[in-house]
C-alpha cells in the first residue's frame, strides 16, 4: 500500500507513574467518608488515601502541571507519525 514503518523515538518523562498517581488519588484522599466508614474500604484504597491524605495541595499541583507537560511533549512527539 505504499506504507513506510520506521522506529520512532518516543521517550517519556520517567516522572508520570508517579504524578499520575498523585492526580488519580488526590479525590480519595480528599472525599468525605466518615472514620468508622473508612474501614469498608478495600486495603489498597486505604493506603491511597493515607498517601493522598499526606499529600500537600501544592504537590498536587505540581503532579497536575506536570500532567499537563507529559501531554504536550507527548501530543507533539506523535505528531510527527502517521499512526
Amino acid at each position: 500500500a505504499g506504507h513506510a514503518v520506521s522506529e520512532a523515538q518516543i521517550r517519556y518523562d520517567n516522572r508520570y507513574p508517579d504524578a499520575f498517581t498523585a492526580a488519580w488519588t488526590a479525590g480519595v484522599g480528599s472525599a468525605r467518608i466518615a472514620p468508622q466508614r473508612e474501614a469498608l474500604l478495600t486495603p489498597l484504597t486505604r493506603t491511597f488515601r493515607r498517601r493522598a491524605q499526606q499529600r500537600s495541595a501544592s504537590k498536587v499541583n505540581e503532579a497536575l502541571s506536570l500532567l499537563r507537560q507529559f501531554e504536550h511533549d507527548t501530543i507533539s512527539q506523535y505528531s510527527q507519525w502517521d499512526v
